[in-house]
């Protein structure tokens, strides 16, 4: 007889005591008891009824938090506003966008002015020349705007025509045909 348990997975398969004939004494056929002791058959092994099979768990898949992040949908933020679409802000492939966006907390993180320096389209209304930005790099990037992006989430980033804005508007990117570029950094 086959049943199906749950708690194990699959079915097992349990053989039958032998009646010798129904009777006032004993259980019609159709009703199986175990007796002490029996084992029951259950896939590849033999058990003991009330030890539960020890379940083969699955690991579960590991997708790390950046990974998450890029594929997660951004279409709606958790506060119900909409953004407009990634081909509105003109940004053709998100995903590549939000792994240089990754890059780029990154260098924020490791303070590395030349890096940033090499991705922003100069002249910017503050910053005329890239010698400008590196010699202000650490009063631009303070504490405070180095926590905002180190902590943005790449699964809400502000989009709209101008482009693509992070830390509550004091970045903006936009797609270069150089590639991604920042096009402005506003003062707090």
């Amino acid at each position: 007889m086959n049943f199906f348990r749950p708690e194990l997975g699959n079915f097992i398969h349990v053989q039958p005591l032998i009646y010798e004939k129904p009777s006032s004494h004993n259980p019609p056929r159709h009703i199986r008891l175990l007796q002490p002791g029996a084992k029951i058959h259950c896939g590849r092994h033999l058990h003991r009824p009330g030890r539960a099979k020890p379940r083969a768990r699955r690991p579960s898949p590991h997708i790390d938090p950046l990974t998450a992040q890029i594929q997660a949908q951004d279409s709606i933020f958790d506060d119900g506003s909409i953004p407009t679409t990634w081909e509105n802000a003109g940004f053709n492939n998100p995903a590549d966008f939000k792994r240089f966006l990754s890059r780029f907390k990154s260098w924020v993180r490791n303070d590395q002015p030349d890096s940033i320096a090499a991705c922003i389209r100069f002249p910017l209304r503050l910053y005329p020349s890239s010698a400008d930005f590196k010699s202000q790099y650490h009063q631009i990037f303070d504490p405070a705007l180095k926590t905002a992006v180190d902590t943005f989430r790449l699964d809400r980033i502000f989009r709209n025509s101008q482009g693509a804005m992070v830390a509550n508007g004091r970045i903006w990117f936009a797609p270069l045909p150089e590639g991604y570029r920042i096009i402005a950094i506003n003062p707090q």
